[in-house]
């Protein structure tokens, strides 16, 4: 099953993903610049979710559930970005996200050259098998 997993994931990658990624190179990167923006601006989910801070994030939508809806500057979702950081505890948070908010699973990007990605695609793209099979099951 792992074989056949990292197949597909490579398959996609390299037949899909790079090349829609290379089509815009030209793209104008004001969106990605406020984004970095957004997760350096102290007491914010952008904040939280860039440092994997799960006290902070919990913290925020407990106060403010509908925040795990919230957009950025490109369109994403806090779960994209926990997803695009893509370390142990990003992954975690995002997991626990997951099984409190099933729904974030289809959320898409909204605008920019990203539109209609999922973090299935991001799961894809990092080349991690482990939350791609997590994902699918």
């Amino acid at each position: 099953m792992e074989n056949t997993i990292h197949f597909f994931i490579n398959n996609i990658v390299d037949n899909i993903i790079f090349p829609l990624q290379n089509a815009d190179v030209t793209s104008d990167n004001s969106e990605v610049e406020q984004q970095t923006e957004l997760m350096l601006e102290d007491n914010t989910i952008w904040r939280a979710v860039y440092n994997a801070d799960k006290i902070a994030i919990d913290r925020f939508i407990d106060a403010d559930p509908d925040l795990i809806n919230k957009r950025g500057a490109v369109g994403e979702c806090p779960i994209h970005l926990l997803f695009l950081r893509g370390t142990d505890a990003h992954f975690d948070i995002a997991r626990d996200l997951i099984l409190r908010f099933p729904t974030i699973v289809t959320q898409t990007y909204y605008n920019s050259k990203y539109h209609g990605e999922n973090i299935l695609h991001i799961a894809i793209v990092q080349r991690n098998p482990a939350m791609v099979e997590w994902l699918l099951s």
